[in-house]
Protein backbone atom coordinates (compact mmCIF):
# COMPACT_ATOMS: atom_id res chain seq x y z
CA UNK A 1 0.00 0.00 0.00
CA UNK A 2 1.32 3.40 -0.95
CA UNK A 3 0.04 6.67 0.50
CA UNK A 4 1.09 10.28 0.26
CA UNK A 5 2.46 11.84 3.43
CA UNK A 6 2.09 15.45 4.54
CA UNK A 7 5.19 16.42 2.57
CA UNK A 8 3.57 14.89 -0.57
CA UNK A 9 6.36 12.32 -0.70
CA UNK A 10 5.28 8.74 -1.38
CA UNK A 11 5.22 6.71 1.85
CA UNK A 12 4.93 2.93 1.73
CA UNK A 13 3.55 0.64 4.42
CA UNK A 14 7.07 -0.73 4.93
CA UNK A 15 8.37 2.78 5.57
CA UNK A 16 5.64 3.42 8.14
CA UNK A 17 6.59 0.20 9.97
CA UNK A 18 10.27 1.12 9.76
CA UNK A 19 9.58 4.61 11.08
CA UNK A 20 7.72 3.21 14.06
CA UNK A 21 10.29 0.58 14.89
CA UNK A 22 13.28 2.84 14.28
CA UNK A 23 12.23 5.82 16.37
CA UNK A 24 10.59 7.76 13.54
CA UNK A 25 7.61 10.08 13.84
CA UNK A 26 4.76 7.60 13.38
CA UNK A 27 3.72 5.70 16.48
CA UNK A 28 0.69 3.54 15.79
CA UNK A 29 1.64 0.52 17.92
CA UNK A 30 0.56 0.44 21.57
CA UNK A 31 4.10 0.55 22.98
CA UNK A 32 7.13 2.05 21.24
CA UNK A 33 10.34 0.04 21.43
CA UNK A 34 12.71 1.23 24.13
CA UNK A 35 15.99 0.61 22.29
CA UNK A 36 16.53 1.00 18.57
CA UNK A 37 17.20 -2.39 16.95
CA UNK A 38 20.56 -2.81 15.19
CA UNK A 39 18.97 -3.10 11.74
CA UNK A 40 17.35 0.36 11.90
CA UNK A 41 20.35 2.20 10.50
CA UNK A 42 20.46 -0.07 7.46
CA UNK A 43 16.69 0.29 6.95
CA UNK A 44 16.93 4.08 7.13
CA UNK A 45 19.80 4.06 4.62
CA UNK A 46 17.82 1.85 2.22
CA UNK A 47 14.74 4.10 2.45
CA UNK A 48 16.87 7.20 1.90
CA UNK A 49 18.50 5.57 -1.16
CA UNK A 50 15.08 4.81 -2.65
CA UNK A 51 13.83 8.32 -1.89
CA UNK A 52 16.91 9.85 -3.52
CA UNK A 53 16.48 7.90 -6.76
CA UNK A 54 12.68 7.77 -7.13
CA UNK A 55 12.62 10.72 -9.55
CA UNK A 56 14.97 8.96 -11.98
CA UNK A 57 13.30 5.54 -11.70
CA UNK A 58 12.17 3.86 -14.91
CA UNK A 59 9.34 2.17 -13.02
CA UNK A 60 5.85 3.66 -13.36
CA UNK A 61 4.29 5.30 -10.29
CA UNK A 62 1.40 2.82 -10.45
CA UNK A 63 1.54 -0.81 -11.60
CA UNK A 64 -0.49 -1.60 -14.72
CA UNK A 65 -3.74 -3.43 -13.87
CA UNK A 66 -2.70 -6.43 -15.98
CA UNK A 67 0.52 -6.78 -13.96
CA UNK A 68 -1.39 -6.59 -10.67
CA UNK A 69 -3.82 -9.27 -11.91
CA UNK A 70 -0.91 -11.52 -13.00
CA UNK A 71 0.83 -11.25 -9.62
CA UNK A 72 -2.45 -11.86 -7.79
CA UNK A 73 -3.13 -14.97 -9.89
CA UNK A 74 0.40 -16.28 -9.30
CA UNK A 75 0.17 -15.69 -5.54
CA UNK A 76 -3.18 -17.47 -5.32
CA UNK A 77 -1.73 -20.42 -7.25
CA UNK A 78 1.27 -20.62 -4.90
CA UNK A 79 -1.02 -20.53 -1.86
CA UNK A 80 -3.19 -23.32 -3.26
CA UNK A 81 -0.20 -25.52 -4.07
CA UNK A 82 1.66 -25.09 -0.78
CA UNK A 83 -0.90 -24.21 1.92
CA UNK A 84 -4.14 -25.96 1.09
Amino acid sequence: MVTRGQSSKVVTARQRVGAHRCGGEQRSAPEPLRAEPAWCGRLRAAIEAVDATVASSVLPAEAPPAAVAAVDSWLRDVRKRFWE
